[in-house]
């Protein structure tokens, strides 16, 4: 059965930057789990063994302090389970907006004339192959609208860019912003208002932003909802298969082009995942034409020339 590939439709329908993205996800899933079941085993032996909030903790786990009451360690373990999740908030905020500065920078080298509004006039395919590449400054200024400063901002650069309105990323325009501000309080003031804590007339430490485990799940669901909105528009409409290409060209542009096989074994593993022989062969094939039409061209400008 014959297959026709396109190199703006794309043979998989999520983005390697997504696919990393996920596994961060699931890594932060699995950490919150542990802290939770770590926690419930914990107070549960303590009941079971009849602990008084007066006891010292020394006399039921090992502890550094001999000091400390069953009272005070369980207010500590709440208040480092709270530092935990707004930790976990962090976590999230920091790979969501990781996620989209990778995805621009895949759809930049895969359709480079968008940003002259332009897209699929210039293949990314042949532009890596002729080592020709767009203006780092345009390209990180674009980057920078789109994951600095505030939501609002931020969203509007992404309208721009593209053309187009993601409804995931309007309808959760307050609840980034929020999560913007909960970032930034947990990497500049400990998880408290930075502009409160900055204040030098007071002795009084700020307390601490409470963030539940509800919250964090909140997040979970949000961010991912938006990434896939992002993930599948702009797998269709500017990155097709130019992974898969650029791939190809990294692994073996200095090298005599592998056949199919080679490819398929390479690629499968490289991406996690199988890729079929005629696709493999399909990927080769379009690298290979890319350099014969270059030649088309350089000998007609030649022939022009002469006459």
């Amino acid at each position: 059965m014959a297959h026709s590939y396109n190199r703006w439709k794309p043979c998989r329908p999520l983005s390697w930057p997504c696919k990393v993205y996920i596994r961060h996800r699931e890594e932060h899933r699995r950490m919150i789990w542990s802290l939770h079941c770590a926690s419930k085993y914990t107070f549960k032996m303590l009941g079971q063994t009849g602990a008084l909030r007066t006891d010292l903790a020394q006399n039921h786990f090992a502890t550094t302090s001999r000091s400390v009451t069953v009272q005070q360690w369980q207010d500590d373990f709440k208040q480092f389970s709270n530092w935990t999740n707004l930790n976990q908030l962090l976590a999230q905020s920091a790979c969501f907006e990781t996620y989209i500065a990778s995805i621009l920078k895949l759809v930049f080298d895969s359709d480079p004339g968008l940003i002259v509004g332009a897209s699929h006039h210039i293949d990314g395919v042949r532009q890596l192959k002729l080592g020709t590449n767009i203006d780092n400054k345009i390209t990180d200024m674009h980057l920078t609208n789109c994951t600095k400063g505030t939501w609002q901002s931020r969203i509007s650069a992404i309208t721009s860019l593209f053309g187009h309105t993601f409804n995931s990323l309007s309808n959760y325009c307050g609840d980034l912003e929020k999560l913007r501000e909960i970032r930034n309080n947990v990497g500049h003031a400990f998880g408290r208002s930075i502009n409160l804590s900055q204040n030098y007339g007071s002795p009084t430490m700020q307390p601490m932003t409470r963030v539940s485990e509800r919250t964090v799940t909140k997040y979970f669901k949000i961010i991912n909802e938006i990434v896939r909105e992002l993930d599948l528009y702009l797998m269709l409409n500017h990155v097709g298969n130019f992974q898969e290409f650029h791939y190809l060209h990294n692994k073996f542009a200095s090298l005599a082009l592998p056949n199919e096989s080679v490819f398929k074994s390479d690629l499968t593993a490289h991406a996690q995942e199988v890729y079929s022989l005629q696709f493999c062969k399909w990927v080769i094939t379009y690298y290979k034409n890319l350099e014969k039409i270059q030649s088309f061209k350089r000998s007609v400008i030649k022939d022009l020339k002469r006459n």
